[in-house]
């Protein structure tokens, strides 16, 4: 589509939302960390973040109800909706292109602890980008998340961090084998809150292999 937002500027701005979030909680609340503040905190700062790229080529939504936006995007049609969507939840965030139809699908989480916890999402990403996706306008889907880790010092709590992220990668890749890339982008390094603490904002970006060259 001519015009349109490139998806990295997307991206850039969802870790940066996080970012922001992180820094604002520390500052509103007497120095809490992000794991102690609300997911939607994370939600809105993600959103105010990508709000701030060009508004006439798109506009965004929040708490999106899965079947209205599958009906958007042109991919309800017939037949009943897999299991792993949740077809009476809802998209924390729907981006959407400027002709009136969903582009992409974010869906956010702090406090990572396990990959079950991403499981859920992942797979609901999937397959709400498999489902008619012959007739779909949706291009790709974000699962972003804050995660933060402690350790003896600074740099092993900073070890600890990279280490999640890959594994989570690497489970996230699996889940979604075949049909889909999985690509990671996180923040330009690891934050150090304290001497022994750090975090990281992270995004999987997720699409269909027949859509990467679009």
């Amino acid at each position: 589509m001519p015009g349109q937002i490139p998806m990295g500027d997307i991206v850039d701005r969802v870790i940066e939302g996080i970012g922001k979030a992180q820094r604002d909680y520390k500052k509103w609340s007497g120095d809490e960390n992000l794991d102690n503040a609300p997911e939607y905190l994370i939600t809105v700062s993600i959103a105010q973040s990508i709000a701030q790229l060009r508004l006439d080529n798109y506009f965004i939504t929040l708490e999106g109800g899965v079947k209205g936006t599958l009906e958007s995007c042109g991919a309800l049609g017939k037949g009943r909706i897999h299991r792993d969507m949740r077809a009476n939840g809802k998209f924390d965030i729907v981006i959407w292109w400027a002709g009136g139809t969903p582009r992409a699908v974010i869906e956010v989480k702090h406090n990572i602890w396990f990959f079950r916890r991403l499981r859920i999402d992942l797979q609901r990403i999937g397959e709400t980008l498999k489902r008619k996706s012959d007739n779909s306008t949706l291009q790709f889907g974000i699962l972003a998340f804050y995660i933060s880790c402690e350790g003896k010092d600074s740099e092993n709590a900073q070890g600890n961090v990279k280490r999640k992220i890959h594994y989570l990668y690497q489970k996230s890749k699996a889940i979604l084998d075949g049909d889909f890339t999985v690509n990671l982008r996180e923040g330009n390094d690891v934050k150090r809150v304290e001497d022994k603490y750090a975090w990281e904002a992270v995004a999987l970006v997720i699409r269909r292999k027949s859509t990467e060259s679009s």
